[in-house]
């Protein structure tokens, strides 16, 4: 086995989605065009997007100081899930975070968003909730914000960086599902420039761009490049019969042969990390949705399945790898897509809201949307609290603005779901 833990992962593809794109070479490509009011504010050409929150102390426990004790919790029965009023917290959240925005490149207060440049992986996510916002209120003023924040993204859709798909698919996508001011766009997918070439799970969640750049035809060039990437991933990153999940491989990038297996933002290499196994559930979900294969959605259900057996505990947000010695930290990053995953899942079945995987979504909302998962009363700009971005880096117990995205994304699910 190697270690992947000090590798830098550019490249997009699998080899054999690799080669395939080989073949397109000269494949006319579209562009995206991006209407904005010509008055957009020039803080937005700054191009600063918001990552994750500093950590603060919600405490009721400390881990690795010797001082573990676990989280005191009111039990699951004891509380309600209030779509409207957590809406309305969330729309606080964001309009504190729209006032109180500078073009520095972060802040120091306890509980305040840190930034990174446009082409960090976790660009898109802050746009991606303003849309959201627009998406579940038709409120005008959302989609105004929005259009501007997305705006500042223009010059990622050039970047040489693997997770452009997600950056662009949380802004972009949004923005085109919500308006008619933009045009499709295919990402510039570059060849292997590297001896060995490492894989993430988080790349899953990059392919709805290439399905997206073809009008949704999963036969269309772009679109059987995702599908070939995911049947790659499909076959070499889940533990069979379990269907639990590495977060990386390793491929020789000329003969595709794979050369080792980690989970680098996990407990161990054999570990099964909590968000992964989410971005797993989330990404074949929708890969079924996409193309109809029944493998994808075999796939999903496998890995919800491996949640559901093994790995929530009585409030529904997992702790951030499977196999951590607890008490551990929880992650509500890996909660809110999960519960997304799990809801689209339900979506599926002939009585939704009978579903096993309805009752563990509404399950992990309900938690998210009550202390101590929700930043109510606390300094903390984000929607959620207790995110876990890289435990093995000591990155805990933080706000994080893709855990707010899906969050959102799980409410507007949910909403659906409830009225099928």
């Amino acid at each position: 086995m190697i270690t992947l833990k000090s590798r830098r992962y550019q490249d997009a593809l699998t080899h054999d989605a690799l080669n395939a794109h080989n073949l397109l070479k000269g494949a006319p490509v579209k562009g995206v065009l991006l209407t904005v009011p010509s008055t957009a504010r020039s803080t937005y050409q700054e191009a600063v997007v918001l990552s994750e929150t500093s950590p603060h102390n919600t405490s009721d426990r400390e881990f690795g100081g010797g001082n573990e004790q676990p989280i005191a919790r009111v039990s699951i029965k004891l509380r309600s899930f209030d779509v409207n009023a957590t809406l309305d917290f969330a729309a606080r959240q964001l309009n504190q975070t729209l006032s109180s925005i500078s073009a520095k490149e972060g802040n120091s207060s306890d509980g305040s968003w840190s930034f990174v440049k446009e082409g960090g992986w976790a660009a898109g996510f802050f746009p991606g909730s303003l849309w959201k916002m627009y998406q579940i209120t038709g409120n005008e003023e959302w989609k105004e914000v929005a259009t501007k924040w997305t705006q500042a993204l223009k010059h990622a859709a050039t970047i040489d960086e693997h997770d452009i798909g997600q950056i662009m698919a949380v802004s972009v996508g949004n923005a085109y599902s919500s308006t008619d001011s933009i045009l499709l766009w295919v990402p510039y997918v570059r060849g292997p420039s590297q001896t060995f070439q490492a894989i993430a799970i988080v790349s899953l969640m990059d392919l709805d761009t290439l399905f997206l750049s073809e009008n949704g035809d999963p036969l269309a060039p772009f679109s059987q490049l995702a599908v070939i990437h995911a049947k790659t991933l499909e076959r070499e990153l889940f533990r069979y019969p379990n269907y639990s999940t590495w977060n990386f491989i390793d491929f020789n990038a000329t003969s595709g042969q794979v050369v080792g297996r980690a989970t680098n933002q996990g407990y161990a290499d054999n570990s099964t990390w909590a968000r992964g196994q989410a971005w797993a559930v989330y990404a074949y979900y929708k890969l079924y949705r996409w193309t109809n294969d029944e493998s994808f959605l075999n796939t999903s259900r496998g890995a919800a399945d491996y949640f559901l057996s093994q790995g929530l505990p009585d409030d529904f947000v997992p702790y951030w790898d499977f196999d951590a010695p607890r008490p551990t930290y929880r992650d509500t990053s890996a909660a809110s897509p999960l519960a997304c995953g799990l809801l689209g899942l339900a979506s599926l079945e002939v009585s939704p809201k009978d579903s096993r995987y309805y009752t563990a979504a509404e399950g992990i909302l309900t938690s998210l949307s009550n202390r101590p998962y929700l930043s109510v009363d606390t300094p903390s700009q984000s929607i959620l609290l207790q995110g876990t971005q890289n435990e093995p880096q000591h990155n805990h117990d933080t706000g994080t603005s893709w855990g707010d995205y899906y969050f959102l994304e799980a409410i507007q699910l949910y909403s659906n779901v409830r009225g099928q």
